[in-house]
C-alpha cells in the first residue's frame, strides 16, 4: 500500500500597509476652542507639519446657516498671509477672525467649528478642529434701530411702544405707552421719559460694561434686580444703556442720539432722542 504525501500550501497574506508619514496640525498653546461671547475674536497661530512635502493646506469655514465653505490657504502662510506652504515640510498660518465676522457666524448657532487640513504630495492628510462654543443663555436676538421720541409738547410724537416697535402720541392707548417724554411746554428737551400708569414698565440704568451686542435675558435680569427699578428715566445721555422690564419681558435700550434743538416739524418745542434696543 503506497503512502501519498501532499504539501500544505501556505495562504497568501497581504503586505502590510506602509506606515502613514508623520503629519500634524497644532494650535498655538494647545488652544483648540473658545467660549463665545466672552471671547469674540480669534487670533492664534496654526502650525502644519508633514514628513513628506506639503501639497495643500485648507480649512472649512463655518457659515451662519450651519454649513461650511472651503478656503485654500496653501499660499497664505506667515504673519502677512504671503508665505507659501507648498513643497515645504512645515508652515504657520496666522488664524484671525474679527468680532464682526464671529458675531455673524454665531448669531443663530450654539456652536461652530473651523477644520484645518494639511495634505502631502502622496495624498495623505491630517486635520484638526477649532471649536467655538456659545455660552448658555437666552439671547436677545431681535434688535430695533428706529426708536425715537420727541418733545411731548411739540407737534411730533413723544412716545414709543417697545412691544410693537412703533411711535405713539400721549393720547395713545395707555397700556401701549412704554416710554413718553416728560418735558413740559416751553422747557428745554432733556429726553427724559416715563411709562404710563397702566403700562407700568420699569427701567434700570445698566453698567457701562454691559455687553449690548451679546445681551442675554439672564444678564439683563441680573442688572435689573441689582438696581432700583423706576417707571421714569431722567436726563439720558448718548451711550447710556437701560434695561426695561414689563411682565417679565426684558428690553435692553441704548441711547444713540440726543438733540435738544432738533426742529424739523416739531414746532416751537424742539428736541429728539433716538435709541436702539434688543429683545427676544
Amino acid at each position: 500500500m503506497g503512502l501519498t504525501l501532499s504539501a500544505c500550501k501556505k495562504e497568501d497574506t497581504p503586505d502590510p500597509e506602509p506606515p502613514k508619514p508623520d503629519m500634524s496640525v497644532e494650535f498655538e498653546g494647545g488652544l483648540n476652542s473658545i467660549n463665545y461671547p466672552s471671547q469674540n475674536t480669534i487670533d492664534i497661530k496654526v502650525s502644519f507639519k508633514s514628513e513628506k512635502n506639503i501639497a495643500r493646506v485648507f480649512y472649512q469655514k463655518p457659515l451662519a446657516n450651519g454649513g461650511h465653505v472651503e478656503k485654500d490657504i496653501t499660499m497664505k502662510m506667515g504673519p502677512n498671509h504671503k508665505d507659501k506652504a507648498l513643497d515645504k515640510n512645515d508652515a504657520v498660518y496666522y488664524f484671525q477672525v474679527s468680532a464682526g465676522a464671529l458675531n455673524a457666524i454665531m448669531l443663530n448657532q450654539n456652536s461652530a467649528y473651523y477644520e484645518f487640513t494639511v495634505q502631502d504630495k502622496e495624498g495623505n492628510k491630517e486635520s484638526a478642529k477649532f471649536t467655538i462654543k456659545k455660552a448658555e443663555g437666552t439671547y436677545l436676538t431681535t434688535e430695533i434701530t428706529t426708536g425715537e421720541i420727541y418733545h411731548n409738547a411739540g407737534q411730533l410724537t413723544g412716545g414709543w411702544d417697545l412691544e410693537n416697535d412703533s411711535k405713539l402720541a400721549s393720547s395713545a392707548v395707555p397700556a401701549t405707552i412704554y416710554m413718553l417724554n416728560t418735558d413740559v411746554a416751553g422747557a428745554p428737551f432733556t429726553g427724559s421719559w416715563k411709562s404710563s400708569t397702566v403700562n407700568g414698565t420699569k427701567f434700570v440704568k445698566l453698567s457701562t460694561g454691559f455687553d449690548y451686542v451679546h445681551a442675554t435675558e439672564e444678564a439683563a435680569s441680573a442688572e435689573y434686580n441689582a438696581g432700583s427699578p423706576s417707571v421714569s428715566v431722567s436726563n439720558p445721555q448718548v451711550g447710556e444703556m437701560y434695561v426695561a422690564m414689563r411682565s417679565n419681558t426684558y428690553y435692553v435700550i441704548k441711547i444713540t442720539y440726543l438733540e435738544p434743538n432738533y426742529s424739523a416739524g416739531t414746532g416751537s418745542n424742539t428736541g429728539q432722542l433716538k435709541f436702539n434696543y434688543k429683545k427676544k
